[in-house]
């Protein structure tokens, strides 16, 4: 014969959670997802800047290269660039190699880095050297990557347009 004990278990602690438990944790995670699309909006901003920033020294080798492969009429390249966007621009052939070369400068400039509410940026400024050196400024706008804290104040320029420059020295 086959005895069954049938005893009922009486519970002694309570399992599962409580609401106020689950409202902690609820509380908790928004929080750590909130640090997450601040920092989403932080790495946003940076990598627009280090794009910007990789464009103009593209730019700058690019009309190093140029000055270098025109190096007889080197002295032609002494300029300050400032274009407005052409996005179709056919490449001139003038004949003049120094300024077909400026004038395509001049407008990827103007194509690929920001400018500012005043009007005077994007710009390069080359200088040629007596010492067959010259001088490659490329300016730009980036107040769209500065950063705020937490009251909306800018960390970085309280100045409406934030200027930055890219300048390197080559030799021909």
């Amino acid at each position: 014969m086959v005895i069954y004990n049938h005893s009922i278990r009486v519970r002694t602690a309570e399992s599962g959670f409580t609401l106020i438990e689950a409202l902690v944790a609820a509380i908790v995670l928004s929080v750590g997802l909130l640090g997450l699309a601040g920092l989403q909006a932080t790495s946003q901003k940076l990598a627009y800047s280090a794009n910007i920033h990789s464009q103009a020294v593209n730019l700058g080798f690019e009309i190093g290269d140029a000055i270098r492969a025109n190096a007889a009429n080197a002295s032609s390249y002494n300029e300050t660039l400032s274009a407005t966007c052409a996005q179709i621009y056919p490449r001139p052939d003038t004949g003049d190699a120094a300024a077909d070369d400026l004038d395509e400068l001049a407008n990827r400039i103007a194509c690929l880095l920001p400018g500012n509410s005043g009007g005077d940026l994007p710009r390069a400024e080359i200088t040629i050297n007596s010492d067959n050196t010259a001088d490659i400024s490329i300016f730009w706008d980036e107040s769209r990557a500065r950063l705020v804290d937490d009251d909306g104040q800018i960390i970085a320029d309280a100045a409406e347009d934030q200027r930055q420059v890219y300048t390197t020295q080559i030799t021909y």
